[in-house]
């Protein structure tokens, strides 16, 4: 399918141009005719992920600017802009949160990347630097646990917190039990208790919770 423009000054027919119209992606970052997409909640995060570094532009990302310029940066935040997203669908956040995505959720993600990382890999779009997003779904989860006020509500939550701390802990995403969780989650348990239980009775030791 083609769109036609129709260019004219007062009336006088001046050119016309035929332009391919591309097909709108049901996911970001796929490839269209060689050019890569992303959706309006991807281009809000990277927004909002720009937003917030050039807010730390002369303390935290200082010698970053210097040593990659505002194009490299701006790569930079175009990835995190997808991680912040790929975290808020992990975390269901347009059903469960209830603080402002940009001023409080995007911020929570961004404070806990690896800068160091996620600079060296993506400040020229090649590399793609990408964390554990179970991991650091559930950090922000956890430090943001106010703005999910209605979590206990939700069974379907629950399990994604407790697969989500499974993954994060465990270096694992533990089989939950449907009856299992169903009765955990009745019975007003913590995610986080029912899979500490869980990995102690199959023998798994935790291990540190990092966004790797």
């Amino acid at each position: 399918m083609n769109v036609t423009v129709n260019i004219a000054v007062d009336g006088t027919p001046l050119a016309v141009h035929h332009f391919p119209s591309l097909p709108i992606p049901d996911a970001g970052g796929r490839q269209v005719h060689g050019v890569t997409t992303y959706t309006s909640a991807e281009t809000e995060a990277a927004l909002c992920a720009w937003e917030w570094i050039l807010e730390n532009r002369e303390t935290k990302f200082a010698a970053d600017f210097d040593a990659a310029g505002t194009s490299g940066m701006r790569m930079v935040a175009q990835q995190a802009g997808r991680i912040i997203h790929a975290v808020w669908e992990k975390l269901e956040g347009d059903q469960h949160y209830h603080g402002a995505f940009d001023f409080d959720f995007a911020p929570a993600v961004l404070e806990n990347l690896p800068w160091d990382r996620v600079i060296e890999n993506n400040r020229y779009g090649d590399g793609r630097y990408s964390p554990t997003v179970p991991a650091l779904a559930f950090i922000v989860w956890s430090q943001e646990r106010a703005n999910f006020e209605h979590w206990r509500q939700s069974r379907r939550f629950w399990t994604t917190l407790a697969t989500a701390y499974s993954a994060a802990a465990f270096n694992c995403a533990l089989e939950l039990d449907p009856a299992q969780t169903l009765r955990a989650f009745k019975a007003g348990e913590a995610p986080t208790d029912f899979v500490t239980g869980l990995a102690e009775r199959q023998g798994l030791a935790a291990c540190p919770i990092v966004a790797l």
